[in-house]
């Protein structure tokens, strides 16, 4: 204290430390002082104010919040690396279902050819159980080349980096829609789509969307003599968008639609997989930060929803949809 004084009269105006002091008790507690010299009309110091304020409790709390942070700091790396570790293995996973998926293709060509070439060159000479063999192998391989281009898509689109723009849903409904029709056009399907539907997203994930959405409905409405689809908007709620595609396939089991986005659930007989194709639609919208569910009614049909967030909300809301589990989103 005298060396204190000592600065303070010797023209050192303001003084600031911190001193541990022991207390009658004999704990230790942290003061800072801060001290003061008021000069006087002689020029010379005519008093000292000094001010001891007990910081211990403040001390002891900031050193126990950067324990925190640092543990904090250690686990937030840990998640990094074990994310990045995660990242790595997708990526490795959907690299290698690729792989695999182009490699199939020319195999599943070649048998396909051989069994029309068998069909056409045998056909004389096939009773009716070995014609029927022939086109249920042929049928097979269809859908298995199918689900091989589906997995393929997947991989791709999983890997895909975003691109938001302003799209128009209707028009790419109605694109999608003609050329739904263009590869029977001889089947009566009343398509419905509502005007002026407009999002914000990656056209190329969107299309891919409405592209399974829609084809979904046309390929399970196949044996309705006249089939509905329709493409509706809903009423916006909580900073997103909804929109609605609703067929009237028949002969579905009442399970509320929560089979229908997993990954090749089988509907109903050995054709009727979902395949990948309403599991990637998932996955988008939710890349999107939107979220998808469907419901199924005996008379009416299915009917899938989805949710896009407002325009100019896409940033966070992709971040939230990351965050999501993957199982189905339920209905609000």
């Amino acid at each position: 204290m005298q060396e204190a004084f000592y600065h303070l009269t010797a023209g050192e105006v303001h003084q600031a430390d911190e001193i541990e002091w022991v207390a009658k008790d004999g704990a230790r507690r942290l003061i800072a002082w801060s001290a003061t010299a008021h000069i006087g009309e002689d020029g010379l110091v005519s008093h000292v104010i000094g001010t001891g304020i007990d910081i211990t409790d403040r001390r002891e709390a900031e050193i126990r919040l950067q324990r925190l942070q640092a543990e904090l700091a250690r686990q937030v790396e840990g998640g990094k690396v074990q994310t990045r570790e995660l990242e790595v293995i997708k990526g490795e996973l959907d690299s290698f279902t690729a792989a695999v998926c182009r490699d199939l293709r020319s195999p599943l060509r070649w048998i396909s050819g051989f069994c029309q070439a068998l069909e056409v060159a045998s056909a004389d000479r096939l009773d009716f159980r070995g014609r029927r063999y022939l086109r249920r192998l042929r049928r097979m391989i269809r859908q298995t080349g199918e689900l091989t281009e589906a997995l393929l898509q997947h991989a791709r689109l999983a890997r895909a980096a975003m691109a938001r723009q302003e799209i128009d849903l209707s028009d790419q409904a109605h694109t999608i829609a003609e050329a739904l029709k263009r590869t029977a056009p001889g089947r009566r399907v009343e398509f419905s789509i509502g005007t002026n539907l407009r999002a914000e997203g990656d056209p190329a994930m969107l299309r891919w969307v409405l592209s399974n959405l829609l084809g979904n409905a046309w390929k399970f409405t196949e044996t309705v003599p006249r089939s509905k689809i329709e493409f509706e908007a809903l009423p916006a709620t909580d900073g997103t968008l909804g929109f609605l595609v609703r067929d009237n396939r028949a002969g579905l089991a009442p399970n509320g639609g929560h089979d229908l986005l997993r990954a090749f659930h089988r509907l109903h007989a050995t054709r009727d997989f979902s395949g990948p194709g309403l599991a990637t639609v998932q996955r988008l919208i939710r890349r999107h930060g939107g979220r998808v569910w469907a419901e199924i009614d005996l008379r009416q049909g299915a009917t899938f929803y989805f949710t896009l967030p407002q325009p100019g909300q896409g940033s966070a809301a992709e971040l939230a949809g990351e965050d999501q589990p993957d199982s189905l989103m339920g209905s609000p």
